[in-house]
């Protein structure tokens, strides 16, 4: 570390800021949000870093909160607002963290979404009624979810009732943002172009 901030700083004129710099292992730090580490065909896959995965489940928090007084559509809109521009910054992450990562992150918000929606409720008399409209959760598995023991809003939300009642196509007709999906399509698509004229020539 010594030898290389002289470098630096004497042959380069910069300046090293001691406080984020270090001499260690590529997957151990964090660079702009990623960390690097060696993949197995001797590549390097571009990750998530630490530090990228507490901040972005911290602000699912801050804006998923109990107390958020408005409607459950407007929360969503918030979110998206948020999480369209973080994953726009973190589109390059290798496919492997896409699927993973992604997915955990998803889940997390779906879960969140579903203890603020059961928050609204306020009373277990009208989560049941609420989540028996929702048509794909009967009474018995409702009555038994709801009432079981004093569960807490954050493990009723992924009670068997409160996931058949809020599943992936309720969180689609809100328009909430999903991650891995949203990846997906923010990749470049393969150029096909000089394939398809090789074949009409060919």
């Amino acid at each position: 570390m010594a030898s290389i901030s002289r470098f630096i700083e004497r042959r380069l004129r910069l300046k090293v800021n001691t406080n984020k710099s270090a001499v260690a292992r590529p997957g151990s730090r964090h660079f702009v949000g990623f960390s690097l580490q060696r993949s197995r065909d001797g590549g390097v896959s571009v990750r998530l870093s630490t530090r990228s995965r507490e901040r972005v489940r911290r602000r699912i928090v801050e804006l998923t909160r109990r107390n958020w007084g408005q409607s459950l559509r407007a929360c969503v809109e918030r979110l998206n607002q948020y999480l369209d521009g973080w994953i726009q910054f973190f589109k390059i992450v290798c496919p492997n963290e896409a699927r993973m990562g992604f997915k955990i992150l998803d889940s997390h918000v779906r879960r969140r979404v579903r203890a603020l929606a059961l928050r609204q409720k306020k009373r277990k008399l009208y989560m049941l009624r609420w989540l028996i409209r929702q048509r794909k959760v009967t009474a018995k598995v409702a009555v038994r979810d709801l009432y079981r023991d004093h569960r807490s809003l954050w493990a009723l939300s992924i009670t068997e009732a409160a996931q058949k009642g809020m599943s992936q196509r309720f969180f689609a007709a809100l328009g909430l943002v999903e991650l891995r999906k949203r990846w997906r399509e923010l990749q470049p698509k393969p150029d096909t172009a000089p394939k398809q004229l090789e074949l009409a020539l060919g």
